[in-house]
């Protein structure tokens, strides 16, 4: 349904390539009748297999306001809608709308990057140094995770015997891991040094003490503020009628101008054998839309394929797809006598 391309006078290919189909001759042998109340109709005096093409439909090309005034003036019996564009658009309606949006890229997420980035430009670094700052970072924080996890590792005796020293039991714990981090035999160190490292050990725990103290100080500052009541000013919503009258994309024909509308193809005067083809609530003849000297959305070759294996004799019909009541004031019944008729075309 989204259209056929074909090769034109651009490509190096000759007249015989498969890719030219819809502007090729007539091929098969069509006879006009007179049927009995919908006037001139077509049937095919060959076999035509599935998908096997027809004719092109082909007349005047009209802008929606002189089709209105040659329509109420001659008749609009012989005229076709190069409505492409607005029969691609409704069959894409909702098209994969049941798949979840990925959030990874979030307009949040982009900016906190881009002003991290920011941050570290003004800093003036190297992209060197700043990739060793990085590793340092995560040094210290996986540091201080082990250091973490290891205070609240039980050492063999705390488990069965109680606990009598935890500060010195998770002080030398922490030490005997340093060490084997590091490939350095403390063992032979002075007493000394172990106090120092004791020490500063001890002066890390107070620093963060400290630390979460102050912390939990501006937690219990930020609740005062939440328990603060807030005003909410009244906002209404979107009435239902503005919502239909929004569409969610713009159309592609708004592209070629904000006047443009639909062309009219008029085969009244001016046309081929395909305007003698009449409606069927049950074709057995589908439209496709071929560009061949143009790709131009708006100017598309309206082209009768095949839809199921038609024996000769058969009259062939497509379905207008005219919407009932879409022109106010006239009434336009439907006599093709399938099983599926809907009564009515206009």
């Amino acid at each position: 349904m989204t259209g056929i391309y074909e090769c034109n006078s651009r490509c190096k290919c000759s007249n015989t390539c498969l890719n030219r189909v819809a502007q090729q001759p007539l091929q098969l042998k069509l006879q006009v009748f007179k049927t009995e109340n919908r006037g001139w109709g077509i049937r095919c005096l060959n076999d035509i297999p599935q998908g096997g093409f027809i004719c092109i439909y082909a007349g005047r090309l009209l802008t929606e306001q002189g089709a209105n005034e040659g329509g109420k003036n001659y008749g609009d019996e012989y005229l076709a809608e190069l409505d492409y564009i607005e029969v691609v658009e409704k069959l894409k309606e909702g098209y994969e709308s049941d798949v979840v949006e990925d959030d990874s890229d979030s307009p949040s997420d982009v900016k906190d990057h881009s002003e991290a980035r920011k941050s570290k430009a003004d800093s003036g670094l190297s992209e060197e140094e700043e990739e060793e700052e990085e590793e340092e970072e995560e040094g210290e924080t996986s540091q201080d995770a082990r250091d973490s996890d290891e205070e609240f590792q039980l050492a063999p005796w705390e488990k069965g015997l109680g606990n009598p020293l935890p500060e010195q039991s998770s002080i030398r714990t922490r030490l005997r891991n340093r060490n084997s981090r590091h490939g350095s035999d403390d063992s032979q160190n002075d007493p000394k040094d172990k106090e120092a490292d004791i020490v500063a050990d001890s002066r890390k725990k107070s620093s963060r003490s400290m630390s979460s103290s102050e912390h939990n100080d501006s937690d219990d500052e930020d609740s005062e503020l939440l328990r603060q009541p807030s005003r909410f000013a009244a906002v209404s919503e979107p009435k239902e009628s503005d919502k239909a009258k929004k569409p969610k994309n713009r159309s592609v024909r708004e592209f070629f101008g904000h006047d443009e509308y639909c062309y009219i193809m008029d085969a009244k005067n001016n046309g081929n054998i395909g305007r003698y083809l009449n409606h069927s609530c049950s074709p057995n003849v589908f439209v496709q839309n071929v560009f061949v000297d143009t790709h131009d959305l708006r100017f598309p070759w309206v082209a009768f394929f095949a839809l199921t294996y038609i024996h000769a004799g058969t009259e062939l019909t497509w379905d207008y797809n005219y919407d009932v009541g879409s022109v106010p004031g006239k009434v336009l019944h439907c006599y093709c006598g399938s099983n599926d008729c809907r009564g009515r075309l206009l």
